[in-house]
């Protein structure tokens, strides 16, 4: 029974991946400029891909009254869509989240910060997120608009790719007597605080434009949540980015893309990017390490402070830190300050789920 079980797994995954691939061979063939009508093709396909049993939003329409809706309908629902496409006037339902406060675990529940949001939206309002999402991705991928350091949320892409990359990077150094620096930087609230006009000018200089440009403006402006606590509610003008929103993960990689070209004006300093999380880093040869890295460092936190600056974000220090990477028996401690004030200095710190130890043993 379990075997069995086990191969119709296997199969549906296969299934799925192969309707996956066919559907990335229709994408790439959509002339986006000319701004095409969206087709029965991809609403099916888009609707397909939503998991069940997802708790809805505000309308209270779930997965499953799609997933079950005849080709008559979808074709009605379809129509709906490219009006909306066309028009780029999104629906204020699909603008409205309904916020629940989930407890992290071993926190303290009597402070805010100890709270994960898990923001309910409208389910139709995420079906036309994924078919614009589709064509976003697709558009941005075969432009090779994202930089290559981003591994955030794009096909054939994952935390793994950054860990071990870093892993050789760090193991390289050690291999050649080098000691190495990183600063692990973790923004406060980046999604939450984006500024979205910045963002909208950082989509027309990408060349998004037409009735992409115009979805995606109307769809990030005027957003209202409900933060639900118990049988309380309360409404509040919701700013930045909403992270139950499926394009967010997209938009903010575009957002944030500028960086890498800014930091890469460091000479021997490179950077890493899963989503919002970032890892700088720099080597030198043991005779000059101290003062070549602290320079090389500090010059490179120097732009991420400027460009934050520029772009409403907050950098954490308190879960911002440093590692010095040595075979040497006493621990290179270089002098690292973000808008002066010292960083913290760690050991050991968990990279993306996997933890560092500063011989990387």
């Amino acid at each position: 029974m379990v075997l069995w079980r086990k191969q119709v797994a296997l199969f549906k995954k296969a299934v799925l991946e192969a309707k996956r691939k066919c559907f990335d061979d229709f994408i790439s063939n959509i002339n986006y400029k000319e701004d095409t009508p969206f087709t029965l093709e991809e609403l099916r396909l888009a609707i397909e891909f939503q998991r069940v049993k997802k708790s809805p939003g505000a309308d209270n329409i779930h997965v499953e009254f799609l997933k079950h809706m005849s080709d008559t309908v979808k074709n009605t629902l379809l129509c709906t869509f490219n009006r909306i496409w066309e028009t780029g006037l999104v629906p204020a339902q699909w603008k409205r989240a309904v916020v629940i406060p989930i407890l992290k675990k071993n926190k303290d529940p009597k402070q805010l910060s100890s709270y994960r949001p898990i923001s309910l939206t409208s389910i139709l309002g995420k079906t036309t997120e994924k078919l614009i999402l589709n064509r976003l991705n697709w558009y941005l991928e075969d432009r090779n608009l994202i930089v290559n350091e981003q591994a955030g949320f794009r096909k054939n892409r994952s935390t793994t790719d950054q860990v071990t990359y870093l892993i050789q990077i760090v193991k390289d150094a050690l291999d050649n007597r080098n000691i190495l620096t990183a600063v692990y930087v973790d923004f406060k609230s980046a999604y939450d605080t984006l500024w979205r006009e910045k963002l909208h000018q950082k989509l027309l200089n990408a060349g998004v434009c037409g009735n992409m440009f115009k979805w995606i403006r109307s769809f990030t402006d005027q957003r209202i949540c409900k933060i639900k606590f118990g049988n309380g509610l309360s409404k509040c003008l919701q700013t930045g980015l909403t992270q139950g929103a499926v394009e967010s993960y997209s938009l903010f990689n575009l957002y944030i893309n500028d960086l890498v070209s800014a930091l890469e004006t460091v000479k021997d300093a490179d950077c890493l990017l899963f989503a919002d999380d970032l890892v700088i880093w720099t080597q030198a040869p043991k005779r000059n390490a101290k003062s070549l890295i602290k320079n090389k460092i500090n010059k490179a936190i120097d732009i991420l402070s400027d460009w934050c600056i520029k772009n409403n974000l907050t950098v954490n220090l308190e879960k911002t830190a440093t590692q010095t990477f040595s075979l040497a028996h006493q621990t290179l401690l270089p002098d690292l300050k973000y808008r002066d004030a010292a960083l913290i200095y760690s050991s050991k710190f968990n990279y993306l789920g996997v933890t560092f130890d500063n011989k990387l043993y």
